[in-house]
C-alpha cells in the first residue's frame, strides 16, 4: 500500500494468491481498489466479520481469530510438507522473483547535511542495538503517522 515498499506492492499485484489476514482494505493498503490484486484470489481472516468482503471480495472469507487460524494453517501445512518438498523450496522462481525486486527497488531516502533524518536516525539505533545484542529485549514505541511506518521500514 501507500507506505509499502514497492516490491511488496509489485508482489501483491503479481501474486496468485493473497493472504490477507487481519487486513483492513482502506485506501491507505488499496490505492486505487480496482486495480488492487485483480490479478489474484484473496483469503481473508479478519476477527471483525464486518471487514470480510467489504472492500475486496475474497475466495475465502474466514471470521476468526488470526493466531488461531495461522497454528490450524501450519498443522495442515506440516502435514503436506512432510509428503511433499519443504515449503521454502516450493516456489523457486518465485521467490528469486521477488528477491529481484527486492534488490531492484530498496527502500531509500535522501541524506541531509542540515538534518538528522528519521530514517536514519532508526537505521542508526537498529545498528546499535544490533551490535550489543539487544534487539530481542528492546522495545520502540512511536506515535500514530508517519514516523511509525518508518520505524516498521526501517
Amino acid at each position: 500500500g501507500m507506505h509499502g515498499t514497492v516490491y511488496s506492492n509489485y508482489a501483491i499485484n503479481e501474486a496468485d494468491l493473497l493472504l490477507a489476514f487481519g487486513v483492513r482494505f482502506d485506501d491507505r493498503v488499496t490505492g486505487k481498489l480496482s486495480e488492487f490484486a485483480k490479478h489474484g484470489k484473496i483469503v481473508h481472516i479478519d476477527i471483525d466479520p464486518s471487514e470480510l468482503n467489504k472492500n475486496k471480495q475474497a475466495i475465502l472469507p474466514i471470521h476468526g481469530d488470526v493466531c488461531q487460524a495461522l497454528a490450524d494453517l501450519n498443522r495442515l501445512l506440516d502435514a503436506e510438507t512432510t509428503v511433499t518438498a519443504p515449503r521454502a523450496s516450493r516456489f523457486p522462481e518465485w521467490i528469486r522473483q521477488i528477491e529481484h525486486w527486492r534488490e531492484t527497488e530498496p527502500l531509500r531516502y535522501s541524506d541531509r547535511d542540515d538534518a538528522i533524518l528519521p530514517q536514519y536516525a532508526i537505521q542508526r539505533l537498529h545498528a546499535v542495538l544490533k551490535k550489543r545484542g539487544m534487539l530481542d529485549e528492546t522495545i520502540v514505541s512511536t506515535g500514530v503517522g508517519q514516523h511509525q511506518m518508518w520505524a516498521a521500514q526501517y
